[in-house]
């Protein structure tokens, strides 16, 4: 007895891993390899399935977070058995002049990220990388947060502080289902 096939992906620990751990890596697999799961935490894998990242907790007190390379999402308040995953929707991760932003901004990411979150809301701090971006003088970055994904109308804009390569926006409003993106906004 061996194996005869193929591994899409080995993923090796050096350390046993908890259940909420387990929990976010199982979706943000299921979702790269289009499979179907028991305990899917994310339902927006067809349209944002690249990067999915989390955060959750379990009635056991396992409590974790995952580290993305643009998108940070942090809660110290989350309920036992909620999850809060993202991801995005394969768009270019430069800053776009495009029609769909909000008013006072002059271009934002083409790459949104869609929230899922299995609470009812939750208090978190957002932090995004502006690595490699550049911005004008008088320009600033802006959260961008929307329900239905047409920014243009209707989105929340948050400034935050900038924090060397990062905007860290603290006290945002999440819901399940919102979208988000980064936005530069004029003077």
């Amino acid at each position: 007895g061996y194996f005869a096939g193929d591994l899409a992906e080995v993923l090796v620990y050096t350390e046993a891993l908890n259940s909420v751990e387990r929990v976010l890596i199982e979706n943000a697999l299921a979702s790269k390899y289009n499979l179907t799961i028991s305990n899917d935490k994310f339902a927006f894998e067809g349209t944002h399935g690249s990067d999915i990242y989390g955060i959750g907790q379990e009635s056991d007190g396992d409590k974790t977070s995952n580290v993305s390379d643009r998108v940070r999402i942090e809660s110290s308040v989350i309920s036992d058995g909620t999850y809060l995953m993202w991801g995005h929707n394969s768009g270019a991760a430069t800053l776009t002049e495009v029609a769909d932003i909000p008013t006072g901004n002059n271009a934002r990411l083409e790459q949104e990220w869609r929230v899922d979150y299995s609470g009812s809301s939750a208090i978190v701090t957002v932090k995004i990388s502006t690595a490699g971006l550049s911005l004008g003088a008088g320009e600033t970055y802006r959260l961008l947060l929307d329900a239905d994904g047409t920014f243009a109308t209707g989105a929340l804009q948050y400034a935050g502080t900038q924090v060397g390569d990062t905007l860290v926006v603290s006290n945002v409003a999440i819901d399940s289902d919102v979208y988000l993106t980064l936005g530069r906004a004029t003077a």
